[in-house]
C-alpha cells in the first residue's frame, strides 16, 4: 500500500493465471528512417522481397557462365530479328559475347576504362562507350568483333549513350576540337549511328546544356529522351525543324550524383538524387523514399565508391533494384541491394556481393549445350533449376548480376536467410506487458523460423533481445519477457522453403504501471 496526499494506491502484479490476449503484429512497410518507438512498420526487412500484405523469399546467385578476365563494368542483352538472344559484357580492357556458359572475347582493341561502360541498343546494334576509348559497336549475333562505331570526320568519344527515336545520342563528350564537354549532348545523323558530322541535311547536331552540370545518364524513348544531369533533369523532344530537338528543363531542383542509379521503365525513370529515391514521369519528379529509407541509404552508402553503383528492373517481381557499396564493404564493391516494389510501394534490402546488376535474358540450350554445364543431368548441385523452367527455352528477360568471381548469375539460387525486426511497441498502453508466447505468421513447406523478443523500460535504455526460440509442435515460440516497450524479430535459415511472411501473433498478459 502506498499513501500520497491522503490517497491510497495499490500496485499489484498480475497473477500468472491471468488470461492472455492475442495481439496480431503485422509486418508493415520497412521504414528505418522513422523513430523506433511506435514505428508502424519494420526497422529491418533483410533478404526478402516486399510484396502486398507480406514479404517473400529472395534467392541468391546461381552461376550461368564462365568468368570474364576481370571485374564486370557493363553488360546488356539483345534479341535479334530472328528472336535469338545475345549477351554482351565488358571489363576494363575487353568486350565479350556470352553464349550460354561460354565467354568469347569480342574486343576490337585493347581498351582502358577506369569506370563502368555505358551501353545502349540501336536496332540490331549493340553500343558500348566510355570517355577514354572510341565508341564501340557490334551487330547482334555477328561473328565479327566490336569496332569503332563512328566513321564520320568528327569522332566524338562519350561517357554516356542512349537512343532517342531514330538517333544515337552521346553525352559528356570528348572531341578533337572542343575537348571534354561534360554538359554536351550530341546526336547522330537520322537513322545512321556512324555519322556524327553536324549537318542540317542529316539532322546531326549537338547542344550544350548551360545549366545542370555534367550529363549523367541518357534515357531514350520513342517520343522523347530524358537527360539526367548532376543538378537538373532535361527533356529532349524531337521537333523535326532546323533545331531538330528542343531541350526543356523539367526539374531544376534535383538531378543525380549517381549515374548508375538511373533506370527507365516505360515512361517512368527511377533515380537516386541527393534528397533520396525519386521517380520521374516525363514531366515531374515524385519522392519514393521520403520518411522511409532515404536517410538509411545515405547512412549506409560508401560515397567513396560511388562509381560502383548500378541498377536494374526486375519485371517479374515489379522491383527497382539498386546495387551499392555499403560502409561495411570489404573491397569497395557493391554488397547491398535496395529493393523497391513500385506496384505495392514497399521496400526492403538484401545483403549480397555483386559487381553490377542488369537485365539479362535467357538463351536457348540444346542437349549439346547442357554438356558444357555438366555431364550428369541428375546432378542437382550443378543443374539447380528444373528442366521445366522457361530459362532453358531462352528469350526470357531476367534480373541478373555478375558475382565477385566475374561470372554471370541469375537470382535463382538458394533462398537467403531473412530477418524482420519491428519497432518498439506497447502491447498495453501505459502499462508493462508479459510476453509468454509468439506464433509466427510465415507460410512455407520447410522453414525453420526463430523468434526473438526484446524489451526495455526506458527509451534511454538499449533494447536487449532474449535467446532465439524455434516453434514447438503447436506452432508456438515459448518466450519470456516483461517490459514496457517490446521489440520482435523473426529469422529464417538459408535455403529454407517458404512463401510469405506476414507478421507475428503475440500472447501477452497485462502488467503493472511501473
Amino acid at each position: 500500500m502506498m499513501r500520497q496526499g491522503g490517497l491510497s494506491r495499490r500496485v499489484l502484479a498480475v497473477p500468472q493465471t491471468a488470461p492472455m490476449t492475442p495481439v496480431i503484429v503485422p509486418f508493415g512497410e520497412w521504414r528505418p528512417d522513422l523513430p523506433v518507438l511506435a514505428n508502424p512498420g519494420l526497422i529491418i526487412a533483410k533478404n526478402c522481397i516486399p510484396a502486398e500484405q507480406s514479404y517473400r523469399p529472395f534467392k541468391g546467385l546461381a552461376v550461368q557462365s564462365d568468368a570474364l578476365t576481370a571485374r564486370a563494368r557493363g553488360a546488356i542483352a539483345i534479341k535479334n530479328s530472328s528472336g535469338n538472344t545475345f549477351l554482351y559484357a565488358g571489363d576494363a580492357t575487353k568486350l565479350y559475347q556470352i553464349t550460354n556458359q561460354s565467354v568469347t572475347n569480342k574486343s576490337g582493341a585493347t581498351y582502358n576504362t577506369s569506370e563502368n561502360w555505358d551501353t545502349a541498343v540501336y536496332g540490331q546494334t549493340v553500343i558500348f562507350t566510355n570517355l577514354t576509348d572510341a565508341v564501340q559497336s557490334i551487330a547482334a549475333g555477328s561473328g565479327s568483333n566490336f569496332a569503332d562505331m563512328i566513321t564520320s570526320t568528327l569522332k566524338p568519344k562519350a561517357k554516356r549513350v542512349g537512343t532517342v527515336r531514330d538517333f544515337v545520342v552521346l553525352g559528356h563528350t570528348n572531341d578533337a576540337t572542343d575537348g571534354v564537354m561534360p554538359n554536351r549532348v550530341w546526336w547522330s545523323a537520322y537513322n545512321d549511328e556512324t555519322d556524327f558530322d553536324p549537318d542540317s541535311a542529316t539532322q546531326c547536331d549537338y547542344q550544350d546544356i548551360r545549366d545542370g552540370g555534367a550529363v549523367q545518364r541518357i534515357v531514350g524513348g520513342a517520343d522523347y529522351g530524358v537527360i539526367f544531369q548532376e543538378f537538373q533533369i532535361t527533356r529532349m523532344s524531337y521537333t523535326g525543324d532546323r533545331t531538330v530537338f528542343r531541350f526543356d528543363a523539367m526539374d531544376r531542383r534535383r538531378g543525380t550524383p549517381l549515374p548508375g542509379s538511373v533506370v527507365g521503365h516505360g515512361r517512368l525513370v527511377f533515380y537516386m538524387s541527393e534528397e533520396g529515391l525519386f521517380v520521374f514521369d516525363g514531366t515531374s519528379s515524385h519522392p519514393i523514399g521520403a520518411n522511409k529509407f532515404d536517410r538509411w541509404f545515405w547512412d549506409q552508402f560508401d560515397i567513396g565508391n560511388a562509381e560502383r553503383v548500378s541498377a536494374a528492373v526486375d519485371f517479374v517481381n515489379k522491383l527497382y533494384v539498386l546495387a551499392f557499396p555499403g560502409e561495411d564493404s570489404s573491397a569497395g564493391g557493391p554488397n547491398k541491394l535496395l529493393l523497391y516494389n513500385w506496384h505495392d510501394r514497399k521496400a526492403s534490402y538484401v545483403d549480397i556481393e555483386t559487381q553490377i546488376v542488369f537485365r539479362a535474358a535467357t538463351q536457348a540450350y540444346s542437349l549439346e549445350d547442357l554438356d558444357s554445364i555438366g555431364s550428369n543431368i541428375d546432378d542437382t548441385s550443378v543443374f539447380t533449376v528444373s528442366f521445366d523452367d522457361p530459362q532453358w527455352q531462352g528469350g526470357l528477360y531476367r534480373f541478373s548480376a555478375f558475382n565477385t568471381d566475374n561470372k554471370l548469375c541469375f537470382f535463382t539460387g538458394n533462398t537467403l536467410a531473412a530477418q524482420w525486426d519491428t519497432g518498439d511497441r506497447q502491447i498495453f498502453r501505459g502499462r508493462r506487458g508479459y510476453i509468454d508466447n509468439l506464433r509466427n505468421l510465415v507460410e512455407g513447406d520447410s522453414v525453420t523460423v526463430t523468434a526473438y523478443v526484446g524489451g526495455r523500460d526506458l527509451l534511454t535504455s538499449s533494447n536487449s533481445y532474449g535467446t532465439g526460440v524455434t516453434a514447438n509442435s503447436t506452432g508456438l515460440h515459448t518466450v519470456s519477457n516483461n517490459s514496457r516497450y517490446h521489440r520482435f524479430k523473426l529469422t529464417t535459415a538459408a535455403a529454407d522453403d517458404w512463401d510469405h511472411c506476414q507478421g507475428i501473433e503475440v500472447y501477452a498478459r497485462e502488467g503493472g504501471i511501473f
